[in-house]
Order: C-alpha cells, then sequence, then structure tokens
C-alpha cells in the first residue's frame, strides 16, 4: 500500500488540492487499493472510505484522491486486512509506492494556508453541520517507546485553542483521557462522546524531532475531511499546533470571525522548554494521586520560573495545590491559600481561563465556605467553556454537600454525557447518590465505575459506605480493604476502622486508631479522619474534640456536616448544631 513520505505537511479532503492524483472510478479506486469494486464499495459505506461524488450525485460518478486513500489506508489497514487479505504484488505495491510519493503534495504548515476559512463546504459534505467536537489523545507512531506526555499534551493544546471557536463544543481533555489507552477506534470513541467529528493523530519524538500524523474524522460515516503529516523541530512545536488548528478549523463548515481566528493561533508561552515541563506537570496531575500530584505542582513551579508569564502553567500549578487538600498532602487550609494565590495569578494572566475559575470556586466553598462566591465562580468557568467537565463537577458536589440532590444530580448528569467514559465523573455520581441516601443507586454506579477501572479506589470507598449504611458490615469492610489496596487516601483506613467499630469488631478499630497516632508523627493526618473513627467507637467527647480542630483547620470535609450519614450519632448533641451554624455556609 501506497504511504505519504513523511515531509507532506497537508492534505485537503473536501477541496482539489494542486496537483493531487485523482482516481475518477470505482474500477481506477479498487485497482489502486488491489481490490474489487464490491470491496472498495463496501469500505466506503462501513469503514468511511473517503470517496467523493460530482454534483449530479450519480452513482457511477466517484472520485477520490490518492493522498486522502494513503492516510486512511494507514488507519484502517489492520481491521480491514483482517476481513480481506490483500493479494500479493510486491512490484505492483513497489510502483504505487512511487506513484504516491511523487505525486504527493506540500502545502505549506503558515497561517497563510488560514484563508481557506471561508470557503463552503463541497458537495461531499453539503448538508452537514457540526456542533461538536473531539480530539482523542495523540497515540505513538510507531516503535515501542511512548512518550505520554506529549500525546497527551498535544490533544491537550488543541483542545485549549479549538475551544475558543464558539460554533461548536469541544470536548475537554477529562473527557477524552479515557481513551488515552482505550484502543477505541476513534469513529467509536466519537459516537461514545457524543459528537460530530472526533480529531485523531500519532506522535513521535526523536532527540530534537516530532513528527505528527493527524486527521479529522466525521462520526457519522468515518469520513476523513482533512489530514495531515508533519516533521520539524521540536522547537516549532507551536507552529505545527497552529497549523493543524487553523486546517481543522478550515475543514469543519465555519465561517470564523477576525477574533476567533487570532485567538485559534494564541500562544500561552513561546518559550519549549517551559512547554515541555507544563506537558509533564499536566501528565501527573492527570494521575490524581500523592506524590504524582507533588510532582505536577513542582513541575508546574519549574515552567512559571522559566516563563512567569505563562497563565496555564497557573491554572495548572492552582489545580495541583486544590488536589493536595483533597488527598490531604498538607493542611486543607495551607493548600487552599497556595491554590488561590496561583488561581489568582492565572486570572491576571488571563481572566478567559475557565479552569482557573473553577479552582477558585472551589477554594471559596471548600476554605471561605462562600457558597455565592463558589457558585459565581463555577457558573463563570461553565460560561467560559460549558465543556469543562471538572467545573461541573466541582459545581455538583457544592450543591450536595447544600443538600441540593436534585440539582446536584443533574449537574453531574450533564458532566457525564460530556464524559461518559471518565471515572472521575461516574464515581461522584455514585457519591452524590450516596449522601442523598440512595444507597442501592450509589452501589450500582460504583459497580459501573468500576467497569471502567477495577481498580478505582473512589467507586470501592462509595460502595463500602452504602454497605455500612445497609448494615452490610463484611461486604463494607472487604470494599474498603479493596480501596486501600488501590491506592486510597488515608482518609479509608479512618473509615475502614469506623467500619470495624460498628460492626463490633472494637479491638481491629483500635488497632487502627493506633496506627494513625504513629501516623501523625511522622506527617499529617487529617483532624476529620480522627472524628469519623471515633465516632464509630462511641467516643462522642473525642469526637467533638478531633471536628473542633478540623474546623480550626477550615478542612473542607467541614462541608458534610449536614449531609453525611455517618454522622448522624452527633446529630442529637447541642455541640453539633452549634458547629453546623459556625460553618454557616447552609444559611
Amino acid at each position: 500500500m501506497a504511504q505519504a513520505p513523511p515531509d507532506v505537511k497537508a492534505g485537503g479532503s473536501h477541496e482539489e488540492p494542486p496537483g493531487a492524483k485523482r482516481l475518477d472510478s470505482w474500477k481506477e479506486i479498487a485497482a489502486y487499493l488491489k481490490r474489487d469494486t464490491a470491496t472498495v464499495r463496501r469500505w466506503e459505506k462501513r469503514e468511511g472510505l473517503p470517496v467523493h461524488r460530482h454534483h449530479h450525485d450519480k452513482l457511477g460518478s466517484v472520485y477520490a484522491y490518492a493522498s486522502e486513500l494513503d492516510t486512511w489506508w494507514e488507519g484502517r489497514r489492520q481491521r480491514v486486512e483482517q476481513t480481506q487479505p490483500a493479494e500479493p504484488d510486491r512490484r505492483t505495491r513497489r510502483r504505487v509506492a512511487l506513484g504516491a510519493a511523487l505525486l504527493s503534495i506540500i502545502l505549506a504548515v503558515v497561517a497563510s494556508a488560514y484563508v481557506s476559512l471561508g470557503r463552503r463546504i463541497t458537495s461531499t459534505n453539503a448538508g452537514w453541520v457540526v456542533r461538536s467536537l473531539a480530539v482523542l489523545p495523540f497515540q505513538p507512531l510507531g516503535g515501542d517507546v511512548r512518550d505520554e506526555t506529549l500525546e497527551l499534551g498535544m490533544a491537550d493544546a488543541l483542545i485549549t485553542r479549538l475551544s475558543n471557536l464558539n460554533q461548536i463544543q469541544v470536548r475537554s481533555m477529562s473527557a477524552v483521557l479515557p481513551y488515552a489507552r482505550s484502543g477505541r477506534a476513534p469513529q467509536a470513541a466519537g459516537r461514545e462522546l457524543g459528537v460530530d467529528a472526533v480529531v485523531e493523530g500519532k506522535i513521535q519524538r526523536a532527540d530534537n524531532r516530532i513528527r505528527i500524523t493527524v486527521q479529522l474524522l466525521r462520526v457519522r460515516d468515518g469520513a476523513s475531511l482533512w489530514a495531515g503529516t508533519f516533521d520539524e523541530q521540536f522547537t516549532n512545536i507551536f507552529t505545527v499546533q497552529d497549523s493543524i488548528s487553523q486546517q481543522v478549523a478550515s475543514a469543519l463548515p465555519l465561517t470564523l470571525s477576525s477574533e476567533e481566528a487570532k485567538r485559534l493561533t494564541r500562544l500561552e508561552t513561546r518559550n519549549p522548554q517551559a512547554y515541555q515541563l507544563y506537558l509533564n506537570g499536566r501528565y501527573f496531575l492527570s494521575q490524581g494521586v500523592g506524590d504524582e500530584l507533588r510532582k505536577a505542582a513542582d513541575l508546574f513551579e519549574q515552567a512559571i520560573k522559566l516563563d512567569p508569564t505563562y497563565a496555564l502553567a497557573y491554572a495548572g500549578l492552582a489545580d495541583s495545590f486544590a488536589s493536595w487538600a483533597n488527598s490531604s498532602i498538607i493542611p486543607s487550609k495551607d493548600a487552599y491559600l497556595k491554590a488561590r494565590a496561583a488561581a489568582l495569578k492565572a486570572l491576571e494572566l488571563d481572566d478567559t481561563l475557565a479552569s482557573a475559575h473553577a479552582t477558585l470556586g472551589a477554594v471559596n466553598l471548600f476554605y471561605d465556605w462562600d457558597w455565592p462566591g463558589a457558585e459565581r465562580a463555577f457558573r463563570r468557568a461553565i460560561a467560559l467553556n460549558p465543556d469543562d467537565v471538572s467545573a461541573h463537577r466541582r459545581y455538583a458536589l457544592g450543591l450536595m454537600w447544600l443538600g441540593r440532590f436534585d440539582e446536584a444530580i443533574r449537574e453531574i448528569q450533564r458532566a457525564r454525557e460530556l464524559a461518559p467514559v471518565d471515572r472521575e465523573t461516574n464515581a461522584n455520581l455514585a457519591l452524590v447518590l450516596y449522601f442523598a441516601r440512595r444507597y442501592d443507586e450509589a452501589i450500582v454506579e460504583a459497580r459501573r465505575t468500576l467497569e471502567m477501572d477495577r481498580g478505582f479506589s473512589q467507586a470501592h470507598r462509595t460502595i463500602a459506605r452504602a454497605f455500612v449504611e445497609q448494615r452490610q458490615y463484611e461486604q463494607a469492610i472487604a470494599e474498603f480493604h479493596e480501596a486501600i489496596a488501590s491506592g486510597g487516601i488515608q482518609l479509608l483506613k479512618a473509615e475502614l476502622g469506623h467500619a470495624y467499630a460498628v460492626s463490633g469488631q472494637r479491638k481491629e478499630a483500635l488497632k487502627i486508631l493506633n496506627e494513625l497516632n504513629d501516623v501523625a508523627k511522622q506527617r499529617y493526618v487529617s483532624p476529620y479522619d480522627m472524628a469519623i473513627l471515633h465516632i464509630g467507637l462511641g467516643d462522642t467527647d473525642q469526637a467533638f474534640a478531633w471536628l473542633e480542630k478540623s474546623f480550626t483547620e477550615r478542612e473542607r470535609w467541614m462541608l458534610q456536616l449536614k449531609v453525611a450519614p455517618f454522622l448522624d450519632p452527633l446529630r442529637s448533641d447541642p455541640r453539633f448544631a452549634e458547629l453546623v451554624q459556625r460553618v454557616g455556609v447552609w444559611r
């Protein structure tokens, strides 16, 4: 099969590229692909073979471009060969490869290519409307070695740029992240994400060079609307991102304003080293556990040192610090103060960063206990980027803490529509159902999450909590052990101790209490954790003492006071009502 040479820069799919080789019948297309005409007709219907028709739409009046067929073949070869292997004809293959190489075109990877943005889509795409788009995580281009930070980073950069187009919704990084290693075909991923088109690509870095192949696919039929190949110095990665963003926009049936066109190629940094550090930081932040979160913050700080005006790096740093609070890496108060400072700096540099507004909303809610301020920030983030899954999730959690469960469920379901296979989003739906005391439903949703990731500790934890409330203690304890084995945070040890205590296994509960006391001598242990364990042991005075300490440290967990089932034994005590009044978020 013919392969496009490495230096080919781009190939259009809805207008004839200058000098492109055109195949003007089913017979010519079949001969080029070394198949019979019945096979290539079937491939058009089932596999999205890029075949075009003339305006009069007669069945016989078809044509295709060799460069588009080459790109299609590269993406579908393994799949279609499993159903019908190609006839061996090495001489013909060499001729075809040589012919394709000689006839492939080089289109400049520069902003001047953008003059085509206002073009009308030809008959192949007539009547097609694109309202939504997903940029899938890039995959490795050949070889066994992969650079996931670069693969995810390229997708993240394109998402950021294409999100500036007001006419389409672009799925967030949280929504597409599960597809990094899923093995799903791009068209299938697009259907799951509910989008009209997907961008999928492959990337390889060797020393200081990067090679990228990328294409835009229409989800409904798998048709390739645009494809390009780039071979550049890594220092030119911003130029490559500009070109891909521009040409994807050009291939869509859109007419952009001058302001949108300008934002499409806006650079957040011009420092390649700072950009690489930012990519690494985003990768470790996506891992979402203790050591990785520390490493993410360190990488963002290094990027900021190289470029103090790098707004996205400040936004990533803010998100990292907010995650520190959630994981009890340091006291919540310290983590949220750091998160606020970084988020405010990010917004000072760029007030349109939805993620920074969402993080600021989290600080307003979980540290300031200021619901009106938090709600304004969450709504601002969602207005700036309606596809920001993290903003929808955080807003849903805020509504949950206030006991507004119906609204919280609607908000988290909206997040799941945007990110149907994101484990955290699905686990958060189970969490909302648990706090709403809909335990059976919570268990069902948490188990669905585990179908996506058997080792996701948050889902095991929600099932365990629900079993405790249903007094199915043996199952609850087993689920807590699963959660801890999956890398669960220290809080899970306290909740396991609570489960032992309420099930009558006091000796095991005291053993965990002593273990936490020893751990506290070496590193931070949340006072709220200790309160939960003492509640299980029936030691009310100690439970209130630890809750007072949690209040003093302004731990986010204090927002659970009104809704947490495991706090029910304290609700009849006057001290509990007084504590709720002092937190004050429910006024």
